[in-house]
């Protein structure tokens, strides 16, 4: 009997700016399936649990500092994508972690 292994993630991180902040959630809202928007946060509240938010709202709290982080969940082009964004310490900069899936996800937590 073969056992296959399961393809490995594909994953993807880099720093952006304010310009490539707003142009990720405008193309995401616009060009995808969202399947869904969590936020952590608030920032000053390290204990505090993710909550499901509309998309404008997360961009909202993440550009404004109210979250330590976001992640869209979206599905593009058959594959399904898991967006996290993290504010770095210089200003107007975030990391961003992209992981792509080959099949739907389930939003079942």
């Amino acid at each position: 009997m073969t056992v296959e292994s399961p393809e490995p993630l594909q994953t993807v991180t880099a720093v952006i700016d304010h310009a490539q902040l707003m142009s990720l959630f405008r193309d995401v809202a616009a060009l995808t399936q969202v399947i869904d928007v969590n936020v952590k946060g608030p920032a000053m509240s390290p204990n505090a649990d993710a909550c499901r938010v509309e998309i404008t709202e997360a961009l909202h709290l993440i550009e404004t500092g109210a979250a330590r982080g976001v992640q869209l969940r979206y599905e593009h082009d058959g594959s399904v994508w898991f967006d996290t964004i993290t504010p770095v310490a210089a200003d107007d900069q975030w990391q961003i972690v992209r992981i792509q899936h080959d099949s739907p996800a389930s939003t079942d937590d």
